[in-house]
């Protein structure tokens, strides 16, 4: 076998491009199920309070603090 026969053929290459689209269907998974998520919470009369804008800035809560604060108010 010469030099470029063995460029050629690089499993732990084909390895990784397999690693990188089993992340990428996993990622587009999640987004899906993550878009369904938001959507049924959309639909509910009862979060029409919670679509309103928040100054989380002038009131300085940090986004993950706001966040937080969302998902438990949801849990309730």
């Amino acid at each position: 076998m010469s030099g470029s026969e063995e460029e050629e053929f690089l499993p732990d290459d084909a390895a990784a491009d397999d690693d990188v689209v089993i992340a990428q269907e996993e990622i587009s998974q999640s987004l899906k199920k993550m878009n369904k998520i938001v959507n049924n919470l959309m639909a509910r009369a009862d979060c029409v309070p919670f679509r309103e804008p928040v100054d989380w800035k002038g009131l300085e809560v940090s986004m993950s603090i706001y966040g937080l604060f969302i998902r438990f108010c949801y849990a309730v």
